[in-house]
């Protein structure tokens, strides 16, 4: 991030982050709206405050732009949700990469075994019904409570099928 526009545009508010975890956990469940004009370093707010908050307290902070297709919002919050899927399953290293590869074919000697493809949950072919496919699989293999960051979320309110996208 450019230190001199970050500086110059983003006031820390260190207290107020602090603050969100625990209402995350143990207020009444209603989710947290941030809002103001566009440029005012929502985005960086974001990323550099309650994200990194949100992981100390133990929480997988999951950063989702639904700028990143404006023609199809429905694709971006897939997109974000696949990506923290992909971080929990892909290991960083070589040696995890290589561990964590799906052996299917064992040969001793002259004999060899041919392994077919593990049973697995379907993914849907339904965008709509993929958001709910992708969250519950975040969950399941996050193991720790989720935080979904929508940054610029407003773009649901001009969206085809908005209706039905806040619906899924």
């Amino acid at each position: 991030m450019n230190n001199l526009i970050d500086g110059q545009w983003h006031v820390p508010r260190p207290n107020l982050v602090k603050s969100y975890p625990a209402l995350l956990r143990d207020g009444p469940g209603d989710p947290i709206a941030l809002q103001s004009p566009h440029r005012w370093s929502k985005t960086t707010f974001l990323l550099t405050e309650p994200m990194p908050t949100a992981q100390t307290a133990g929480f997988l902070p999951v950063y989702i732009d639904v700028w990143q297709n404006r023609d199809d919002v429905l694709s971006a919050i897939n997109y974000g949700l696949q990506e923290a899927i992909d971080d929990l399953d892909v290991p960083t290293t070589t040696v995890g990469k290589r561990m964590k590869t799906r052996v299917t074919k064992i040969a001793v000697a002259t004999m060899s075994l041919e392994l077919g493809d593990e049973p697995a949950r379907k993914r849907p072919d339904s965008a709509f019904l993929l958001v709910d496919w992708l969250l519950k699989t975040l969950i399941r293999k996050a193991r720790r409570p989720v935080l979904l960051l929508f940054d610029e979320i407003e773009e649901l309110a001009v969206a085809k099928d908005n209706e039905a996208i806040v619906s899924a």
